[in-house]
C-alpha cells in the first residue's frame, strides 16, 4: 500500500484515478539503512494524465436500423426490439403515413365541380358549383347552357316549330341535328300562312269559344281551368296540321250556373233514384250549361262552335258546322 514500506518482492498498489493530472513516486531505502555506493538514485516519479472517461455506448432507446427499434446500454447491448412497419427515425418509430401526403386535388370530374378539391384518406372530393354556374353540353342542340347544382350540365333544347317556306310549303316535324333545325317539308295545295298549310274552306270564317261552367254550389278549380286550356291549344295545333284547318280560338271564360250541381244532373224536381246515384243524369246537362253561357236563354251563334266544358257531370259530346245553317256547338 501507498506509504508503507516493502522489504521483498513487489510493490503494488491498486487505485482507481479521477481525471486530471497525476504524479505516482516511488523510493526505496528512504531511511537509509542500507549502505549503497549510491545514495541518490533511491527515487523515481512519473507524471500523467487522466482523460474524461466515457462509456461505449449512451445508454437509452435507438434505432438499431432503418426499420428496428431497441434499448442500447452502455455496453451497446441491445434488449426490447421491436419492429417499425412504418420506418425508424430519431429513436422512434415513425407514425402511419398520411394518405393524402403529395395528393393535390385539381382535377374535378367535370366542369360543375369547383377545381380545387379537398383530400380525405387519399381520395379527393370535389363540391358542385351553384345552380345557374354557366358551363358547356357539348350539344349544339342546347343553349344557355348552366349546371344544376348538383354537377350536371344542361341547356335548354332547340325548338324546332313548324314553319312556312315561302308561299306554298310547309316545313314540319323538325328537329336539331349539329345545331340546326331539319325538317321534313309538304307542298301547300291552298298555300302556306301563320306556318299550316292553309285548306279550301278557309274562307269560310268561324270563330271557337270554350267555356268552362261551374254548377252553383262548386267550388272553383284552378287546375280544371289550366287543363281546359291545354287542350284547346292542342286542339288547335292538330287541326293545322292534319287537316289543314285554322280558326280563331277566343280566350276560355269561366261562367257559374245558377242551377246547382243536384238540379244540373237529375233535373229540377230529380227522383231518389238519381239521388242516390251520382253516375245518373236525368236532367238535361247540356241545356243548363247552354243556359247558363247565355242568361238563360239556350241559343246559339252564327258560325260559332262553344266548346262547353263542366266542372262535373259532361258525358255528351257533339259538334257541327254548316255555312246553311246558323249553328254549331260542341258540348263535353
Amino acid at each position: 500500500s501507498a506509504g508503507q514500506t516493502v522489504m521483498a518482492g513487489n510493490s503494488q498498489y491498486y487505485w482507481t484515478a479521477a481525471s486530471g493530472t497525476h504524479t505516482i513516486k516511488f523510493v526505496v531505502d528512504a531511511d537509509n539503512h542500507a549502505d549503497e555506493s549510491n545514495e541518490n538514485n533511491n527515487e523515481f516519479s512519473i507524471i500523467f494524465s487522466i482523460l474524461n472517461q466515457t462509456p461505449a455506448c449512451t445508454p437509452g432507446f435507438k434505432c438499431k436500423d432503418s426499420s428496428t427499434k431497441g434499448y442500447q446500454d452502455s455496453n451497446c447491448t441491445w434488449s426490447n426490439l421491436i419492429t417499425c412497419t412504418y420506418g425508424c427515425s430519431n429513436g422512434e418509430c415513425n407514425p402511419v403515413p398520411d394518405p393524402c401526403l403529395g395528393i393535390i386535388c385539381n382535377t374535378p370530374p367535370n366542369q360543375c365541380y369547383n377545381s380545387q378539391g379537398t383530400c380525405s384518406n387519399g381520395v379527393c372530393s370535389y363540391a358542385p358549383k351553384s345552380a345557374g354556374s354557366s358551363c358547356n353540353d357539348n350539344s349544339a342542340c342546347t343553349a344557355n347552357d348552366v349546371c344544376n347544382g348538383a354537377g350536371s350540365c344542361s341547356g335548354t333544347a332547340i325548338n324546332c316549330p313548324d314553319t312556312c317556306q315561302g308561299t306554298s310549303t310547309l316545313k314540319y316535324g323538325g328537329s336539331c341535328s349539329g345545331g340546326n333545325c331539319v325538317y321534313q317539308t309538304k307542298t301547300c295545295t291552298y298555300g302556306c300562312e301563320n306556318n299550316v298549310c292553309k285548306s279550301q274552306n278557309q274562307t269560310q270564317k268561324f270563330t271557337v269559344k270554350p267555356y268552362l261552367v261551374y254548377p252553383a254550389d262548386k267550388s272553383t278549380y284552378p287546375e280544371y281551368e289550366t287543363a281546359v286550356k291545354n287542350y284547346m291549344a292542342e286542339l288547335q295545333k292538330y287541326y293545322a296540321s292534319k287537316v289543314g284547318m285554322t280558326f280563331t280560338m277566343e280566350p276560355l271564360k269561366v261562367v257559374r250556373s245558377s242551377n246547382n250541381y243536384l238540379t244540373m244532373r237529375c233535373g229540377s224536381t230529380p227522383t231518389q233514384e238519381c239521388i242516390n246515384n251520382p253516375s245518373k243524369l236525368d236532367g238535361n246537362w247540356g241545356y243548363y250549361m247552354n243556359t247558363a253561357i247565355h242568361d238563360g236563354v239556350e241559343k246559339w251563334e252564327p258560325e260559332t262552335i262553344a266548346l262547353i266544358f263542366s266542372a262535373g257531370g259532361g258525358g255528351f259530346a257533339g259538334g257541327s258546322y254548316l255555312p246553311d245553317i246558323n249553328g254549331g256547338y260542341a258540348i263535353t
